[in-house]
């Protein structure tokens, strides 16, 4: 089995994106990487777009389903995502 390259994903992201967009009739777009994995992908996606728009973070680690099954058990009401404005997406 051959795994895609994640770099040639990414350039091929960044040049179907803005079309992508344009149908949609979305002209300021938001960009949020999801914690730890995500972050980085949005970070290349907008570098290959030579985008200089900001980028908010999730960080979902205490919102995951199963931690009501192992005792813990997620608070809601807290900010979900922190961008450079400090903006914030509540729970």
């Amino acid at each position: 089995m051959t795994l895609p390259d994640p770099a040639a994903l990414i350039r091929q992201m960044a040049q179907d994106l803005p079309a992508y967009l344009a149908r949609k009739g979305i002209e300021q777009p938001r960009f949020i990487g999801i914690h730890t994995g995500g972050v980085w992908v949005a970070q290349a996606l907008l570098a290959a777009m030579g985008s200089q728009a900001e980028l908010g973070t999730l960080d979902v680690s205490f919102y995951r389903d199963d931690f009501s099954q192992s005792g813990l058990h997620p608070r809601c009401g807290l900010p979900l995502c922190r961008s450079r404005s400090k903006a914030s997406i509540w729970c």
